[in-house]
């Protein structure tokens, strides 16, 4: 396995490659990986300035790396809202009740169990 930092292998298998001075192993860097890294990293860059000017021109709604930004802070400003959420004391027992009561008192001429009946219908204004 091979770990890539910037402009150097760092390799876990120490003896395929030759020793520099402070007892590090390195691989050769020859002019072909460097080229390769070159433009790499240009191309990289290339990219990062197109996004750049892209923002710049249509605003930051629809650029690709804005969107990655804006949704950490969206995940952040969330779990923030959850744990001050779950900070709060527990409010629910002044609210819970056993049963539901009756906004209007039951008239004392109606009798227990009145016949009434209920048409819904649709469509007729």
């Amino acid at each position: 396995m091979i770990f890539i930092s910037i402009g150097r292998f760092y390799p876990t298998d120490f003896g395929r490659f030759h020793s520099s001075q402070n007892g590090q192993s390195y691989p050769p860097l020859t002019t072909e990986t460097r080229l390769k890294y070159l433009n790499t990293y240009r191309f990289l860059v290339f990219v990062l300035v197109a996004d750049l000017g892209f923002t710049m021109t249509t605003g930051s709604d629809y650029s690709p790396l804005y969107g990655h930004v804006s949704l950490a802070v969206q995940a952040k400003k969330q779990a923030d809202r959850e744990a001050y959420i779950r900070s709060q004391p527990d409010m629910s027992s002044m609210f819970y009740s056993e049963k539901i009561k009756s906004g209007t008192d039951k008239p004392a001429e109606l009798p227990e169990k009145p016949n009434v009946i209920l048409i819904f219908t649709e469509g007729l204004s």
